[in-house]
């Protein structure tokens, strides 16, 4: 199963920067202006949680249901991080001098002053955006270009959603990305799950950009697919929205309708953050979310298995690679990237 608990950090080594010649998204400034996804909202029930994103390091609470709040994960007194704390009396609680801290940064409560002693207006975290949406709580390091994605599906009568687990991975976001626009991949790496062996040539998708990023559809055979269902066709549109917000849209025969949202949220370099939600128009008689996962947790190891001997950098000039007809999909994510990362997205 994919790794559930965020790694120790890690890096390429210095001689792999150096030879280093596309895209190291820490090093993209553009891409601190979009919203990403940085736990599920559960995981903050018993305190708060250490993430990090875009290299920097958070710390992410929820003082009360439904509010959460994300800050560099520093306190400002002794350099304690603040996710070794807790949530006390709706404030974070700083576990080394417990320094309290509302919501917005502020110091509330400084124990070693003593009743009626002004607290010092330099005693305040570095506050970022963070909200809630999708069971999930999502940060902008900087001022947003885009909203957090739309997804009507979710919360829609005749819709299920099956929340699946936190999981690491030591590639970049942009492979991540990448590996769900490649139809290409499936009937070799995924041979084991749901992939059709021995028949490689799969069809040329259709591309559009969109708003919010591009859209790009197909059909392709598939030998399984959640529930057991045998060979059947699906039928596959995929939204990218900004940088690494994945919507993939598939449609079966039978007429279940299969909705999986996958934020490839960026920790660093070499390291992406996966949360992901599947939403389903059958019951839970007809499919268990039990199996669902089973089946995606298979599915992800097979990718993982190629995702993690990947370079962390992404080339974004087409020439880098070599591409064929089938990759025209990832040739335009590229391009996309290129717009974002060069702050020519969203196009106004």
């Amino acid at each position: 199963m994919a790794t559930s608990t965020p790694p120790e950090p890690f890096g390429a080594s210095p001689s792999t920067r150096s030879r280093s010649t596309g895209l190291l998204v820490t090093r993209a400034p553009a891409l601190r202006r979009f919203w990403y996804p940085v736990a599920r909202i559960d995981a903050l029930v018993d305190g708060p949680v250490a993430r990090r994103l875009l290299g920097v390091d958070l710390v992410v609470w929820s003082s009360t249901p439904g509010r959460v709040a994300a800050a560099y994960d520093r306190c400002p007194h002794r350099d304690a991080r603040l996710s070794a704390g807790a949530v006390e009396e709706c404030r974070l609680v700083c576990a080394y001098h417990h320094w309290a801290f509302g919501d917005d940064g502020r110091a509330v409560h400084i124990p070693q002053l003593g009743a009626g002693r002004p607290i010092p207006p330099k005693a305040r975290l570095e506050i970022y955006g963070c909200a809630e949406r999708y069971g999930w709580a999502w940060v902008a390091l900087d001022e947003p270009v885009a909203s957090i994605p739309e997804v009507p599906e979710f919360g829609a009568e005749g819709w299920r959603a099956v929340h699946e687990p936190e999981s690491w991975w030591r590639c970049s976001a942009p492979h991540l990305v990448d590996n769900n626009l490649d139809p290409a991949h499936i009937p070799i790496v995924h041979r084991a799950s749901f992939g059709v062996s021995g028949h490689p040539e799969v069809p040329v998708a259709e591309v559009r950009r969109t708003p919010t990023g591009l859209a790009s559809s197909y059909e392709v055979p598939v030998a399984d697919a959640p529930g057991g269902v045998g060979s059947t066709v699906r039928t596959t549109t995929t939204l990218v929205h900004g940088p690494f917000f994945v919507v993939v849209g598939i449609d079966y025969p039978n007429g279940v309708r299969h909705r999986i949202l996958k934020a490839c949220t960026p920790v660093d370099d070499d390291t992406t953050h996966q949360l992901q939600v599947v939403l389903r128009t059958d019951t839970e008689d007809d499919v268990s979310s039990a199996a669902i996962r089973e089946f995606d947790g298979r599915v992800w190891e097979e990718d993982r298995s190629v995702l993690e001997t990947t370079w962390p950098d992404f080339h974004l000039g087409v020439e880098a690679n070599v591409h064929l007809k089938i990759d025209r999909t990832s040739i335009e994510y590229r391009r996309l990237l290129a717009e974002i990362v060069d702050g020519r997205f969203p196009v106004r």
